[in-house]
């Protein structure tokens, strides 16, 4: 990250208190601080907390999603990674095959969903074809139709 990224990043965390984040979210004057569940073991992570800071007007936005049962979810998260960083290859191919079967073609559903249900959108195929990610790959799998939630 640039120097004067780092700075931006440095005044933000000290507006906003937060220490605790592992993506930086840049948008004109203001500056977000996400903090997601770990990024390697979860494929598509759940949003636990995120800091919205205006530098401009020193004024911070805080959302907890820490046992939220509706949290944004992370999806293509190789975008957020340096060309050379070696996760990329791995993160990239999932988002692939994904796409490939047409999991991701209704975005509105994908990137802020009840946990559960967005599982199995992701695992089921317009066609009926069910799907388990495992170790950052997408293998077919019988699909019961059942949803993920008790709370149906």
């Amino acid at each position: 990250m640039p120097p004067e990224c780092r700075a931006k990043v440095r005044e933000a965390s000290g507006i906003a208190g937060a220490n605790a984040f592992n993506v930086v979210k840049f948008q004109d004057d203001k500056i977000s601080l996400l903090l997601y569940e770990d990024f390697d073991s979860a494929a598509f992570p759940a949003l636990l907390e995120a800091h919205t800071i205006n530098l401009s007007k020193g004024s911070v936005t805080r959302s907890v999603y820490r046992g939220s049962d509706n949290p944004p979810i992370l999806h293509r998260k190789e975008l957020l990674l340096l060309p050379n960083d070696p996760r990329r290859d791995m993160f990239a191919s999932l988002t692939k095959s994904l796409e490939e079967l047409g999991l991701f073609e209704n975005t509105s559903d994908i990137g802020h969903c009840q946990r559960p249900i967005w599982k199995t959108q992701v695992c089921k195929t317009k066609e009926g074809k069910g799907w388990v990610i495992t170790n950052y790959c997408a293998d077919e799998a019988a699909y019961t139709g059942k949803r993920g939630s008790t709370r149906d």
